[in-house]
């Protein structure tokens, strides 16, 4: 419980780091909190064990060294892991030499304040967690410091201490390969480590790879699909217009005289239909026009029938151009036209039907080189009578038409 809620509170930085480096981490925390309390209750020992000569210098240490401790904790917990290893072997190397130092190798040393103690402290602090060139170094400063002050003491002919450094050295350098042996395994877990994560790492790469190749592929696939989907929709869309086209060509066709260009008698009398029923709900006028082309028999007879389907082609030319948007013009069989003229009262109808007559006597004929011939229509024009029937409402402008013919060709009579 007190573990979990430790590694909550100083080892959450370490969660997307390596397996090596979060056991490292945590064993370091826990050194630490052990050494803390311990070297607290060391300075307290110190004030009432030694003498004021040595007193001040063993605080000075000792204190530096729990400021290490606890600058290592909070340095875990920012997640500077490397910082706090490397923190902690710099100082504990220097105090541990620096309190050697402070008792002047002439007291015999037991405990915390043996030397070789620390010096086994430090070194085996080191393979465990730190990088095998600190721990070069840290053991080459220990063994040429134990080695100088081994030298030192036989030139000096000091024989109390003489045996103590000879056998510190020889532990020194034991203590130096039992670290080089925890470093090595240390360090063959950390590669083993890596190893395995790169193992993994390959393969999550390999996969990664696979999946990127098999996305690239499916959307390669779908593109083309796409592709095929447009095209054949554009290929539909194409072939819908063309029949779109085509039954807009063949309803135009089957409504329109293919030799005048004008409509038909079957649109007409559709078209009649409609305009009578509006003519009816909206009380509307409605006007009938019926021309006929004059002696158009004698000039089928005298000059054939190209010459006379040239003339029916004039006239259906020169009907377009005198109607107005609204009004509409039929070939109703043979030399004959219907026009009808919604919203128009009959003598407005005359002035629509005059223009067609005066426009028709202007048009010259060459059926034969150097004759030219004029030609005439009569026309007649009638009103719609509320609920008039239709065929009798085409039958009163036709024999409107014929009075017109009867009475001298090239005219217009018409009927309220």
């Amino acid at each position: 419980m007190i573990q979990n809620k430790v590694k909550k509170i100083f080892l959450h930085k370490y969660k997307d780091s390596s397996f090596v480096i979060q056991q490292k981490a945590n064993v370091l925390l826990w050194i630490q909190f052990v050494l803390i309390p311990v070297i607290i209750i060391y300075i307290f020992i110190n004030i009432f064990r030694n003498n004021p000569r040595e007193l001040i210098g063993i605080i000075v240490i000792d204190c530096l060294f729990l400021f290490s401790m606890v600058s290592g904790v909070f340095l875990i917990k920012k997640g500077k892991y490397d910082l706090a290893v490397n923190l902690n072997i710099s100082i504990v190397t220097i105090l541990t030499i620096g309190g050697h130092l402070v008792k002047r190798f002439v007291q015999i040393e037991t405990g915390f304040n043996s030397f070789s103690v620390l010096m086994f402290a430090v070194i085996i602090f080191t393979a465990m967690f730190s990088r095998r060139r600190i721990l070069s170094i840290v053991s080459l400063i220990f063994l040429v410091l134990t080695i100088s002050l081994y030298i030192f003491a036989k030139k000096h002919s000091l024989p109390s201490i003489h045996f103590h450094l000879m056998s510190g050295t020889l532990n020194t350098l034991i203590v130096i390969i039992i670290a080089y042996c925890l470093s090595y395994y240390n360090g063959t877990i950390t590669d083993k480590a890596l190893e395995i994560t790169q193992n993994e790492l390959d393969k999550n790469t390999e996969l990664t790879r696979t999946l990127e190749r098999k996305v690239e592929e499916r959307t390669i696939e779908l593109s083309n699909s796409n592709e095929r989907l447009k095209q054949e929709i554009e290929e539909r869309k194409q072939a819908e217009e063309a029949l779109m086209d085509s039954e807009k060509r063949f309803r135009e066709l089957s409504i329109v005289d293919e030799l005048t260009t004008l409509y038909n008698s079957r649109h007409f009398y559709s078209q009649l239909k409609i305009e009578l029923e509006r003519s009816n709900r909206y009380k509307q006028p409605l006007t009938l026009l019926m021309l006929d082309l004059d002696d158009f028999k004698v000039l089928n007879d005298t000059y054939g029938h190209i010459e006379g389907d040239k003339v029916l082609r004039r006239l259906g030319q020169v009907i377009k151009n005198c109607l107005r948007k609204t009004d509409s013009a039929y070939r109703y069989g043979g030399e004959e036209f219907t026009i009808l003229l919604p919203m128009t009262i009959s003598e407005n109808g005359v002035v629509i039907a005059e223009r067609i007559r005066t426009e028709f006597n202007k048009e010259t004929f060459s059926p034969e080189p150097g004759q030219d011939i004029h030609l005439t229509v009569s026309l007649g024009i009638t009103q719609y009578k509320p609920q008039e029937d239709m065929k009798a409402f085409v039958n009163r402008v036709d024999q409107v038409m014929y009075r017109a013919k009867k009475n001298g060709k090239d005219r217009v009579c018409w009927e309220a």
